[in-house]
């Protein structure tokens, strides 16, 4: 089987999504690149 990746971005930064072709266990990488968090007024 082959793996599958799932780029994500979020407030919080950007992170990696990685599984096996079966899509069971996910291993997240990140944040890699700072996010913008805003303070809440």
């Amino acid at each position: 089987m082959s793996s599958v990746r799932v780029l994500a971005g979020t407030r919080k930064g950007a992170f990696i999504l990685t599984a096996d072709g079966a899509r069971r266990d996910w291993t997240v990488n990140g944040p890699l690149l700072g996010g913008f968090e805003t303070a809440s007024p």
